[in-house]
């Protein structure tokens, strides 16, 4: 044998000897138990092996296992004990040396007692590998090897000899000679179960990055100009949308979640697909690390222990966060559905813009969370309703300030999911603003979108024609303030239906008449809702027929309005409770009713026809319940006095809960909800009082059903609307765009705006171009017409907008880009012959003004800006500069001023400011006719003009301004309404040659000259003469009102180059106003109309308050079945600054004023009279505008032959 074959054979018997060593110590072990198999176990699942029966005097031989005999390396034998198994049933009597028990996993056999498959996994533990197949768990029995390294390390450290493994299966330490027992193999689900696991966890990762945030990669197309990307964090959405809620802390674990989940899915993902589960040694490490240092296995063994703990740690720590991701997202989407929390509207419309190179807005606001459960609705849904304009409901909540309407409209929009129950009528979800919130009014119109089903019973009652029971209903919640009718008329403008809100105590007030003929001018057809009818019941302690008989009265007062602002092409618009068309309720506790409800119960339960119970439940029409036959007369035939079938059938049940609730009748209250089939939770059971009054009443009426059923039944959609045009009435969505903009809504996006308006025709979408046409765009020409592309189309939801990707005919939409070309309002549409939609008038002007200066000269760029965008913001707001350089805003009333001059300094221009005083503005107008003819030469004395003035009737004026008569319509027509019903001669009707000031305002120029050569070649400088004269007044440099200008004769200079614009413009304003110095000048003040709400008790009061302020009350009277008394006054707006504080003073805080512009008064006396008080106003004017303060006189305007 060669000496290489000798080392070799060497080698290989030490190391059979190290084995045999190893082997030796662990069979001399001395842990021993009594039993070979548990006593639960089966001896069954332990057969013989099938080797043979070692003798018991000889310790097994390593030499055996590897086929091989090696004298002298026998083992030591070992004594044994035999044990019989109790659930032996072979009776065999042979022995074996008691198991091992390793790491406190159980018995093991003995080593003599291998089977074949267990010496396989022992040599190959030994030789350093595993099992085939086996080891996915570290510490099970299938991985002999990590178990005996991990038995190594436990013992590491008893101070073994140098070269050995201390401790463990293969020392003397603890644990020695302990062998696991062999796992069985795995089952198909335990290999399944681990991938499905990881997979899922993928499904949910892909789901929140794929659907849950579509807006991942959002494309914005900018005038095709490029591509705009961008990427949204979930967390950054729902953390600001989420401030202040329950779940804020948990929606800041979010992205935590997400990473935690991420790493574990890696490893876990790693692990699952590889198989590489446990971490094994290689042969040779295996080998070599007896031979090592004593520190070093330790050290190695402890390293792949504390790897394997982490990870199992690790996969621990992932189940935890996964698990409170669950509680935050199944958290998140409760609250959701319960109540989105309250976010300001001018602070958090839209998170922070991101604006591209193109100064676009790309920012994406707050979305509202919208459901699939039953009672709620996703934007798809409300999608898919915009393509069928026969079943969308466009509608506006109008009312008088404090009548209930934000509180009433809570209930709808509960009804459509978007708030809990709960909230509604305390939470005023459209009052987006934190000073509406502060002051319980409405300031801004918010619109809002809905879901509703109708029950197909209620199909037949729809008169216009539907497709299924899905209903589309867009509401826009109006003020009630008349300082804010602006706003009301905007909202007006893009919807065709209108519930009107009439506080059932204080009945038809002055607002709610304003804003009645408003919808009546827009051709909108109304409903009408009695509100507060819990106050008459709870308050007023009325009787049933007291309160129908103050029902009665105050539809009457609704379809007088009607009857009187009429419009024939409406036709029948008035309201009647046995139509459907009248709803009773109160939006505070959230209750509501039509006849139309009571008539179906009744129906089916005496089994008649649901229409003509409803004409039985209004009226004069009473049940005799002995006889049970209807009759007309309130007494039966004995002359007994019977009930009115509306106090019997609709307001008994009624009284019969307010009484048993109120007065504590807990026995009554049981059977009287199971007659009425209501079933209460446990924890409402315990209520009293109000609270369980509210939640009964819910259940029994909820108003948010009543309500929507009568509007959708009762008010038309966009395709029976009040538009006329063929496109336009037929709303047809594949026609030319007809698009209105109404108003502009600001975002959060400082100087930018959504376009809020109605598609008439046609569909919007982003990227193609449109025709934007401003307000005094006139077809054919170019001027106030842009042609840009919209941006973006989105949905408004109250204090949420919602992306969409076009809107067709018959919805209203916010528009994105087009901010920049429109002021206020205008015309959008793709056919270049489209005239513009008639422009809105508003009920309110603006008559008071303050003048605003920034306290830092540096600020005034900002001011400017601001000025802007608050004229932008606001329909009815005024603003421009004055000759003496001052910037004006110009309110309808006090709070209206004080509105926006706090979002001028807080959001538009963002600078402290020093405002003056309220200013109110006059009319200059004279009294009589010119006593001699006002002559004016020109600069050159070529020219003179001959003129003189008179006043205008006020009817005409009224006519004028309300847009009666005006410079647009056809002369002929014109002149022959003027001689029809002003008494004006045909022939001076027809030769207007302009109204002024601004082409449009109520003073005259008239041409009555006759064979005067030229005079076509001076006309537009007269006309331009005429602008100048009547916007700035000869007295206190005001507008004019009411005045006529007779030109009566002209001398021109033959040459035309002597009598150009140059010399007549001037020329012509000094003869103006020398007419009207001849003429008895005089000033027109703006009044209010002041109407007052009080107890009787507080009407001395009122009269002192007027009186101070030259008021003038003109009517007073009760309101029927209440103790309140209804004041109206005339006040002048100069006296009315602090009225409301004074008046509250004054009658201890029982009176309520409104206050709203009546009309213009010529104040007593001439500004030319010295010492006058009309003398003295004027002359504060001219010194605040920077004019000498004497009026000129005469010779200074008057020229002498």
């Amino acid at each position: 044998m060669s000496s290489a074959a000798a080392r070799a054979e060497a080698r290989r018997k030490a190391i059979l000897a190290r084995g045999n060593d190893r082997l030796a110590k662990l069979t001399t072990s001395s842990g021993r138990t009594e039993d070979l198999i548990a006593p639960s176990t089966n001896a069954a699942d332990f057969p013989d092996p099938p080797i043979p029966e070692l003798d018991g005097s000889a310790a097994p031989r390593l030499g055996a296992f590897v086929g091989e005999e090696t004298p002298g390396m026998s083992l030591p034998s070992t004594p044994r004990k035999r044990v019989v198994s109790r659930a032996s049933t072979v009776g065999s009597d042979r022995s074996s040396p008691a198991p091992p028990d390793f790491l406190g996993m159980g018995n093991g056999a003995d080593p003599s007692a291998w089977n074949a498959e267990q010496q396989a996994q022992f040599l190959q533990a030994l030789m350093g590998g595993g099992p085939p197949g086996e080891g996915n768990n570290p510490f099970g029995g299938g991985n002999p090897l990590a178990a005996l390294m991990s038995a190594a390390a436990a013992g590491a450290g008893e101070g073994n000899a140098v070269g050995a493994v201390p401790g463990g299966p293969f020392g003397p330490g603890p644990g020695a000679g302990k062998l696991p027992e062999v796992a069985p193999p795995k089952t198909l689900l335990q290999r399944v179960l681990p991938a499905v696991h990881v997979l899922a966890v993928w499904a949910l990762v892909l789901y929140f990055v794929l659907v849950r945030e579509p807006a991942m990669h959002e494309h914005a197309d900018v005038a095709g100009s490029g591509f705009a990307w961008r990427w949204k964090r979930l967390a950054n959405n729902d953390r600001a949308a989420y401030a202040g809620s329950p779940i804020a802390w948990g929606v800041q674990l979010v992205p935590f979640f997400w990473a935690f989940i991420t790493l574990e899915l890696v490893l876990h993902s790693l692990r699952i697909f590889s198989g590489f589960d446990a971490f094994r040694p290689p042969t040779l490490l295996a080998l070599v690390m007896p031979s090592l240092p004593a520190p070093i296995p330790s050290i190695i063994v402890h390293g792949m222990k504390y790897f394997q703990m982490g990870s199992m740690m690790l996969d621990d720590i992932a189940a935890v966060v996964f698990a409170l991701g669950l509680v935050v997202g199944i958290s998140h989407a409760v609250i959701s559905v319960a109540s989105r929390p309250s976010t300001p509207y001018s602070s958090s419309l839209l998170d922070p813009a991101i604006v591209d190179s193109h100064g676009v807005s790309s920012s994406r606001p707050p979305r509202l969370p919208l459901t699939t459960s039953p009672s709620n609705f996703t934007v798809d849904q409300i999608r898919a309703l915009m393509d069928k304009p026969t079943n969308i409901r466009n509608m506006s909540v109008i009312a008088h300030v404090d009548h209930g309407k934000s509180t009433l409209t809570d209930s709808l929009v509960s009804k459509a999911g978007i708030i809990a129950a709960k909230a509604a009528g305390d939470m005023r979800f459209t009052d987006t603003r934190d000073d509406e919130k502060e002051r319980g009014i409405t300031i801004k119109s918010t619109a809002i979108s809905m879901y509703f089903e109708v029950d197909k019973e209620e199909l037949p009652s729809i008169k216009q024609k539907t497709e299924g029971t899905e209903f589309l209903i867009n509401l826009i919640d109006s003020p009630g303030h008349v300082d804010f009718s602006s706003e009301v008329t905007a909202a007006l403008r893009v919807t065709d239906g209108a519930l009107v809100v009439v506080d059932c105590v204080e009945g038809v007030c002055v607002q709610t008449e304003t804003v009645l003929r408003q919808s009546l001018g827009e051709r909108i057809k109304p409903v009408v809702i009695i509100n507060k009818v819990d106050r008459a019941l709870l308050e007023l302690q009325v009787s049933k027929e007291d309160l129908y008989q103050s029902f009665s009265r105050t539809i009457e007062s609704v379809n007088v309005i009607i009857s009187t602002y009429h419009d024939a092409a409406l036709g029948d618009v008035q309201v009647y409770p046995d139509k459907g068309t009248v709803a009773f309720g109160s939006g505070l506790h959230g209750w509501g009713f039509t006849l139309r409800q009571f008539a179906t119960r009744y129906a089916k339960k005496f089994g008649v026809d649901k229409e003509k119970m409803m004409l039985k439940l209004w009226g004069d029409n009473f049940f005799n319940p002995a006889t049970r036959k209807w009759s007309t007369k309130n007494t039966d035939a004995d002359g007994k006095p019977l009930d009115r079938a509306f106090n019997t059938f609709v307001l008994d049940p009624i009284f019969k809960i307010f009484d048993a609730v109120m007065n504590f009748k807990k026995d009554a209250i049981g059977p009287m909800l199971e007659k009425l089939d209501i079933k209460l939770a446990p924890e409402e059971k315990d209520q009293e009082g109000k609270a369980l009054l509210k939640t009964i009443m819910r259940r029994f009426l909820p108003a948010g059903d009543s309500l929507l059923e009568m509007i959708v039944i009762n008010l038309p959609s966009p395709r029976h609307g009040p538009a006329s045009a063929i496109a336009i009435r037929d709303c047809d969505p594949k026609g030319p765009l007809v698009l209105y903009v109404s108003k502009m809504v600001p975002t959060s996006d400082k100087g930018r705006f959504y376009a809020f308006g109605r598609v008439f025709a046609g569909t919007v979408r982003a990227g193609p171009k449109v025709r934007i046409q401003g307000p005094n765009y006139v077809p054919g020409k170019k001027d106030d017409l842009f042609v840009k592309s919209i941006q973006r189309t989105v949905l408004m939801m109250g204090r949420y907008i919602e992306p969409l990707e076009d809107c067709p005919s018959g919805n209203i939409v916010g528009l994105v880009g087009v901010d920049q070309f429109l002021l206020k309002s205008g015309t959008l549409t793709t056919s270049e012959t489209a005239h513009n939609m008639k422009v809105m008038r508003f009920s309110v002007s603006p008559v008071v003004q303050v003048a605003v200066e920034v306290k830092n000269a540096a600020d005034l760029p900002k001011l400017v800006e601001g000025l802007k965008r608050l004229s932008k913001s606001d329909p009815c707001v005024q603003t421009w500069i004055n000759d003496t350089g001052e910037h004006i805003v110009a309110g309808a009333g006090e709070l209206h001023l004080e509105i926006c001059l706090k979002d001028l300094e807080e959001d538009h221009a963002g600078v402290p400011l020093k405002i003056s005083d309220p200013v109110v503005p006059y009319r200059e107008t004279v009294k009589a006719e010119s006593s001699i003819v006002a002559l004016s030469k020109s600069q050159n004395k070529h020219n003179r003009l001959y003129l003189k003035a008179l006043p205008l009737d006020e009817e005409l004026v009224q006519a004028i301004e309300g847009g009666k008569i005006s410079a647009r319509d056809d002369f002929k027509a014109r002149a022959r309404l003027m001689a029809d019903e002003y008494g004006w001669d045909v022939t001076d009707a027809r030769k207007i040659w302009a109204f002024g000031p601004d082409t449009t305002g109520p003073n005259l120029l008239v041409d009555v000259t006759k064979g005067v050569q030229y005079l076509n070649e001076i006309k537009d400088s007269c006309i331009a003469a005429l602008q100048w004269a009547t916007k700035e007044g000869v007295c206190a440099d005001e507008n004019m009102r009411g005045v006529r200008f007779n030109l009566l004769d002209v001398t021109l200079h033959t040459d035309a180059i002597h009598r150009g614009g140059g010399q007549i413009i001037p020329t012509c304003r000094r003869a103006c106003y020398a007419a009207c110095l001849l003429a008895t000048p005089a000033l027109q003040e703006p009044i209010y109309l002041v109407e007052i709400q009080c107890p009787e008790n507080a009407i001395g009061g009122i009269y002192s308050c007027l009186n101070k302020r030259r008021g003038q009350v003109f009517s007073e009277e009760q309101r029927p079945g209440t103790p309140m008394f209804t004041v109206k006054a005339y006040l002048p707006v100069s006296d009315s600054f602090g009225f409301n504080g004074d008046l509250r003073q004054a009658t201890g805080g029982q009176a309520f004023p409104q206050n709203v512009f009546d009309h213009w008064e010529v104040m007593a006396g001439s500004p030319l009279d010295k010492g006058s008080k009309i003398e003295e106003i004027v002359t504060k004017m001219r010194i605040r505008k920077g004019l000498k303060p004497e009026i000129p006189p005469l010779d200074t305007y008057y020229d002498k032959l």
